[in-house]
């Protein structure tokens, strides 16, 4: 009997330190498992932060651009601003022009004409014997000058369209010489 014990104690004991290896190992498989996925949620978080950077980068070049874009927009509409308005002026410089008026008049005289359309702020400047046998139309929406109807064509002296014209050749040129 006493063999029985021994070899039931020797079980025991063998069990006892089969089971503290199998304890250990799996501690350590537990702890390689702990460690791996720790490495992998370190590795996640950096992509993810650098993800958020890239991302909060490109909202903050895209904000840049949008404002950029709409500052250039505004002085772009002062600029055009600054050239109506000299514009503007420069129709009522021509106005004040002696020449101006004998234009008009001469326009009037050599042109067989059916009908006039002309500024009503020019209108007074004419006398009634520049403007014999002619119809004679005043429109408040032209600034300075007239339009001219024949039979089939129309000509336009606005002076809005001849600066216009101008605008159209020259603004480059008014551009380098307002804005450098």
């Amino acid at each position: 009997m006493i063999d029985l014990i021994k070899i039931k104690e020797k079980i025991f004991k063998e069990a006892e330190e089969e089971k503290r290896k199998i304890l250990l190992e799996t501690e350590k498989k537990i702890k390689a498992i702990e460690e791996e996925t720790q490495k992998k949620l370190n590795e996640l978080e950096r992509q993810a932060e650098e993800f958020w950077e890239r991302q909060i980068e490109e909202l903050k070049r895209r904000e840049l651009s949008k404002l950029k874009k709409e500052e250039n927009f505004k002085i772009l509409k002062a600029k055009w601003d600054i050239i109506e308005n000299l514009f503007n002026l420069l129709i009522k410089e021509i106005k004040k022009d002696s020449r101006y008026v004998d234009l008009i008049k001469e326009k009037i005289k050599n042109e067989n004409i059916q009908e006039i359309i002309i500024s009503s702020e020019d209108f007074p400047l004419l006398h009634s014997s520049d403007l014999a046998n002619k119809k004679i139309i005043t429109d408040n929406k032209i600034k300075g000058g007239f339009l001219i109807k024949k039979e089939k064509e129309e000509i336009d002296f606005t002076l809005e369209s001849l600066l216009k014209e101008l605008k159209k050749r020259y603004l480059k040129e008014i551009d380098k010489l307002l804005f450098g």
